[in-house]
């Protein structure tokens, strides 16, 4: 009944029973133990077999650990090895014994553990594994805890995180995590933790301070996981020197870039496929009377046309269809000026165009010039033929006015001398036109020397002071008795202050039929100049013609009353003594004439 107890319960356990007497020399084990034994269950056995049935490298090992449990030296508790005959397959045993010293014998227990040894060596294995992947991660790893103080520790940390701090695992596992935190920063640890408690992970930027001092830019991803019953936290810290820094360089970049873009003066804008606008310079918006945030959104067509579509001449759309930059000349003719309208592709990465680039540039004054350009090269033209006619006509000139004047001298009836008057009238008149387009076509050479501005201005006045005095025009001058000589020609001066004084005359005399014309010279120390302005209490001059003034051949006179030459050709000359002209409207009326002229004439035009 005994033995039948002990067969159940070594089968229910799972283990076998072995005995060595050492006496008889006799070993003796259960069925179990012959089951784990790998022998058969009516095999002979003798004391060899204790020996025999473990691997070879393990029988000194139980040779011993049998001598010192039987010296009494230590607890006979031994792993071993065995192969088991019936399937030749190795199997782990454990046995455990007691000697009794009364009998003489060894009572042992032994079960079969290589099931519990695989998972356990699989475990060791996996744990290496998770060692070896754990320490290879180049991102730094915690597993700390977290005090309400919000110091806590640390409980493993691997290799990356003792690489990015300095620190070795064992000075980590006696650290705070608090003292990893640069005291500067204001990151709340609370609100951290509460994230933590409520989603169960957060990610973080903080300053992490190293060992020796360093102040590393860190994104922190921290999870809550359980471990032996007590939370702990995972964080991942990623070192983001490198991104900060190319951020930083980004942010700059884009910085410098938008200072560049709002410098730029010529009005610059980004348009997407569908017209909106998506950037503007500041040279934009204040061309449009706008701030960049109104722009920004609207059609380019809205903006620019006031339509509700896109323009035939759009270059925009021109661009989009043909992936290359386009222009288009604008011209308004309300405020009488040009832009051009310039757009180059934006690409995206599969090549399509996404956008372009518009730049609006004032080409006015370029029109002007071309404009000026062609009336030049048109005079140029008309002053050869101008002066070709005149000496073709000065030669009959002469003769008609000779003649005239032989007449005169005679004695000629009343109504006879009326007549030639007229003719040497017509005849000196005729001539004045002449040597007008003489100075027109260049002919005159002009002769530079020192002379008193005020000499010429009194000469000027004297030849017009019959017509003056005729037309009821008043003269008022205010010359500068101190007035230094300047490098200049006397016959090109006066033609530029006859030709004005003729004008403001003119004028003077069509507004009112009386006029007062002043006439002040000064002298300028600190420019070192001669001014001369010469005002009249006409009509004054059209604001829209103030512009325009001294082109050729503009005028604002009737047909056959001015050829629109006498500004012009005075602009000239004085451009040619390296002085300058213009003209301005008075608050009370009329119009003056400012003329400045250097004391001393360009190098190149001094005389010798």
């Amino acid at each position: 009944m005994k033995q039948e107890f002990f067969r159940r319960a070594e089968q229910i356990a799972g283990f076998g029973f072995w005995e060595l007497r050492l006496d008889e020399k006799r070993f003796e084990v259960s069925a179990n133990a012959r089951r784990i034994y790998g022998l058969s269950p009516d095999a002979p056995l003798t004391m060899t077999d204790i020996q025999r049935i473990p691997l070879p490298e393990f029988r000194p090992i139980l040779d011993q650990a049998l001598s010192e449990l039987i010296s009494g030296e230590k607890p006979y508790n031994v792993e071993f090895k065995i192969r088991r005959p019936c399937d030749q397959k190795i199997a782990v045993i454990h046995s455990e014994a007691e000697y009794d010293a009364r009998t003489h014998s060894v009572l042992g227990v032994i079960s079969d553990i290589t099931r519990r040894h695989q998972a356990e060596e699989e475990i060791r294995r996996s744990e290496e594994k998770y060692r070896l992947l754990f320490n290879s991660i180049s991102d730094a790893i915690y597993f700390h805890e977290i005090g309400d103080d919000g110091r806590g520790g640390f409980v493993e940390v691997n290799d990356g995180a003792c690489k990015l701090m300095g620190y070795t695992r064992e000075e980590f596992l006696l650290l705070s995590p608090k003292v990893l935190d640069d005291p500067n920063e204001l990151t709340d640890a609370e609100v951290v933790k509460q994230k933590l408690r409520h989603d169960g992970h957060v990610v973080f930027e903080r300053i992490h301070v190293t060992k020796d001092g360093r102040r590393v830019p860190v994104e922190i991803s921290s999870q809550t996981v359980t471990q032996d019953g007590r939370t702990l936290y995972l964080s991942v810290v990623r070192d983001i020197t490198e991104r900060k820094t190319m951020e930083s360089r980004l942010l700059q970049a884009a910085e410098q870039w938008r200072a560049t873009f709002d410098a730029i003066t010529t009005p610059v804008s980004i348009q997407d496929k569908n017209y909106r606008i998506l950037r503007v310079n500041q040279a934009f918006a204040q061309a449009m009377k706008m701030t960049p945030g109104e722009l920004i959104g609207k059609t380019c067509y809205e903006v620019s046309h006031g339509t509700s579509e896109p323009v035939h001449s759009c270059p925009h759309r021109k661009t989009l269809e043909t992936g290359q930059a386009a222009e288009v000349e604008i011209h308004n003719a309300e405020k009488g000026t040009y832009t051009m309208v310039s757009t180059y592709p934006m690409f995206g990465p599969d090549g399509e165009v996404i956008a372009s680039v518009h730049i609006t540039q004032d080409v006015t004054e370029r029109r002007r010039m071309q404009e000026q350009l062609m009336v030049t090269n048109r005079l140029a033209s008309v002053g050869e033929l101008a002066a070709g006619v005149a000496h073709e006509i000065n030669n009959p000139l002469t003769g008609i006015l000779g003649f005239s004047e032989l007449l005169l001298e005679s004695a000629l009836p009343d109504n006879i001398r009326k007549d030639v008057e007229i003719i040497h009238s017509e005849a000196r008149r005729s001539a004045e036109i002449i040597k007008n387009l003489l100075v027109f076509a260049r002919r005159h050479n002009p002769v530079k020397e020192l002379l008193n501005v005020n000499e010429v201005i009194q000469r000027v006045l004297a030849l017009r002071a019959y017509d003056t005095k005729l037309n009821n025009i008043e003269v008022i001058p205010h010359l500068d008795p101190d007035l230094p000589e300047i490098t200049a020609d006397a016959f090109q001066l006066q033609q530029v202050f006859l030709n004005i004084v003729i004008n403001a005359e003119f004028f003077m005399l069509k507004a009112h039929q009386r006029g007062t014309l002043t006439i002040t010279t000064s002298y300028d120390k600190k420019n070192d100049w001669v001014r001369i302005v010469i005002t009249d209490d006409g009509p004054g001059i059209a604001p829209e013609n103030l512009d325009r003034l001294f082109d050729p051949f503009f005028t604002t006179k009737e047909v056959d009353q001015g050829t629109g030459l006498g500004l012009s050709i005075s602009h000239g000359v004085i451009k040619q003594h390296g002085g300058a002209i213009r003209a301005e409207n008075q608050s009370g009326g009329g119009a003056s004439f400012i003329i400045e002229l250097p004391r001393l004439a360009p190098a190149a035009d001094r005389p010798e």
